[in-house]
């Protein structure tokens, strides 16, 4: 499980990046990963996507995150030509904005965008500052699935378990 981290300005890459160990040219085995839940994260600020899930990842849920201002995709489903394009990979109940794109994959389909994948300016309190924590007016306020989120936020605080939780990293 891949939960309640903030990423924030990775000058030369991905923000989170979900990926097998191939086609690296030292592997001897080729293995991929699997049964990976990426949750209840905030990825603000990467130069290329903020979240990614590869061709050689199997069983990959990407749910309850926020994805903002990245310059590539928020939420993007990769292709690293290793050849093999495997099953099972869905994104949903995720918001992503101001990104270069929302959500999308580079070929065929590597990531399944299922229900609830919105699209609309997160609220920080305060971005500019490195402040993630959502303002009071925000719409990703009680959006989160309970099943997929972590018992407490980034911070230790208890997300709440009789109305849904924030999506990202902070709770209110």
């Amino acid at each position: 499980m891949i939960a309640n981290n903030v990423v924030y300005r990775t000058p030369n890459g991905f923000g989170i990046q979900v990926r097998g160990n191939y086609p690296d040219p030292d592997t001897v085995v080729e293995m991929p990963v699997r049964n990976v839940i990426v949750a209840n994260n905030t990825v603000v600020g990467s130069s290329l996507s903020g979240i990614v899930v590869e061709n050689t990842g199997t069983d990959i849920t990407v749910v309850n995150n926020i994805s903002a201002y990245n310059g590539s995709y928020g939420i993007r489903g990769y292709y690293n030509g290793s050849g093999a394009i495997l099953p099972g990979n869905r994104a949903f109940n995720n918001l992503a904005y101001g990104n270069g794109g929302q959500y999308g994959n580079t070929s065929d389909t590597i990531i399944d965008f299922g229900t609830n994948n919105w699209e609309f300016d997160p609220g920080f309190q305060a971005s500019q500052t490195g402040n993630f924590r959502l303002s009071s007016k925000s719409r990703a306020r009680d959006r989160a699935l309970v099943t997929y989120a972590p018992g407490i936020d980034i911070a230790g605080r208890k997300r709440p378990s009789r109305r849904a939780p924030d999506l990202g990293a902070f709770e209110r």
